[in-house]
């Protein structure tokens, strides 16, 4: 259906024209089998904002129904551009600020995978990994409410950083704990998960007051596609042609994929909350977000990222072995 630039464009379309209960709901102009909306709401945001620069250019480029698989060199030019800045606005900053030293830096800002994902398919992951390399950021020099603010944003822009959230929720938990200060340590947790909670309302209240914030969660975790997404690299489709056999694996299959992404996330996680140092909590960051590349549900291969972008935070730990294992994701995304 014209390829991933088709459904950004098509976002734009369905959210600047539609009222905001209709956006992930199916109906006579929302077709959700038509590239329907299926990520959170500040994407949903973002895309009305883009909806309305692209409707004062050329309203042509977003008109209702009528646009699909519309396109031309001046709005291609426009998509690639809205796919760019972002990327030197959230991405960038936070990344290099994450490095110390210029060759980390210089290696980091070449890596090609993001910008030949972003770039090649109109897609904006720039914004939610900005977003998450600035929770690092922000974390690791101590501004927790800054943090967690940044990391409900990243995470509401992309359920995809759902990969990121167990060790983001024990480096915060496990700083804020101080034995000696029982009372001390129980405010300071109490005040973040009131601001985590405030944002969280902030963002969902539209939804909410129309009455369609469960419409929202059907369509961003969409559990009845089941595990076996095609030509992913996962655990679950390298051996398909052996679970899909095995009746208990179709009935419990849900509990099984979370088993497995919390047994091999454990050793790195408690690690983490005993010792919640910076270089343990990158350790998580990407050893908790492969094992939910490889085992969790329904999975798309751009997930990678998620894994990609921490584990170049440990370039300066761990260079020659970031890089084969770089190099190795690259090559298999790029394939």
């Amino acid at each position: 259906m014209f390829g991933d630039y088709e459904a950004q464009r098509h976002w734009m379309e369905i959210t600047y024209h539609l009222p905001i209960e209709q956006w992930y709901v199916n109906g006579t102009h929302n077709d959700l089998m038509y590239w329907g909306l299926d990520y959170p709401p500040l994407t949903a945001y973002h895309h009305w904002i883009l909806g309305a620069v692209s409707h004062e250019i050329n309203e042509k480029w977003v008109e209702l129904t009528d646009s699909r698989g519309f396109e031309s060199v001046a709005h291609k030019l426009f998509m690639r551009i809205s796919a760019i800045i972002p990327f030197f606005f959230f991405y960038f900053p936070p990344l290099l600020v994450s490095l110390r030293t210029p060759t980390t830096r210089f290696l980091a800002v070449l890596y090609p995978v993001l910008l030949v994902i972003d770039n090649g398919h109109f897609q904006y992951n720039s914004i939610s990994l900005g977003l998450f390399l600035a929770t690092y950021v922000l974390l690791t020099r101590n501004h927790t409410l800054l943090g967690s603010i940044a990391f409900v944003c990243a995470l509401n822009y992309k359920q995809m950083e759902l990969y990121h959230a167990l060790p983001v929720f024990l480096f915060i938990l496990s700083r804020s704990i101080n034995k000696s200060q029982p009372l001390g340590s129980l405010l300071r947790v109490s005040r973040i998960g009131i601001v985590v909670l405030f944002t969280f309302l902030l963002i969902w209240i539209p939804f909410v007051l129309t009455g369609t914030a469960k419409d929202v969660l059907i369509r961003v975790f969409p559990f009845n596609r089941g595990l076996y997404e095609d030509k992913v690299a996962s655990f679950w489709c390298a051996f398909s042609f052996i679970l899909k056999r095995i009746p208990v694996i179709q009935k419990f299959q849900i509990y099984l994929s979370t088993f497995l992404v919390l047994l091999c996330s454990f050793p790195s996680l408690l690690a983490l909350f005993l010792q919640p140092s910076d270089k343990n909590f990158k350790i998580s960051l990407t050893t908790t977000a492969l094992s939910f590349f490889l085992f969790s549900f329904h999975v798309h291969e751009k997930t990678i990222l998620l894994a990609t972008i921490p584990s170049i935070l440990l370039l300066e730990d761990f260079q020659n072995l970031v890089i084969w294992i770089l190099a190795t994701w690259q090559k298999i995304k790029l394939d």
